[in-house]
């Protein structure tokens, strides 16, 4: 089954467990056929996840995704992370 793992780009060492899994076979091992596809800036990566071109997109670590503009958690102090949507 072929699989998208979209990336925002190529410098940032936060990607490397993405394109090590492919690279390395762990995807395939999974009987996925998992591809790398390097899609920037993040907004585009975002939209073409929400469209349904990508299938997976690799994130920065520590950083939580939402799908909306609802902001942080209730009762966190933490601040708004960025969205796919935007915000």
């Amino acid at each position: 089954m072929p699989l998208r793992v979209a990336i925002p780009d190529m410098i940032s060492p936060s990607y490397f467990p993405a394109i090590a899994a492919v690279e390395l076979g762990f995807f395939e091992k999974e009987g996925l056929d998992a591809t790398i596809e390097l899609l920037f800036p993040v907004t585009r990566t975002c939209e073409e996840l929400r469209e349904g071109r990508i299938d997976f997109v690799a994130v920065r670590p520590m950083r939580r995704y939402t799908p909306s503009r609802t902001g942080p958690a209730p009762g966190s102090s933490a601040p708004s992370p960025r969205t796919c949507t935007g915000s």
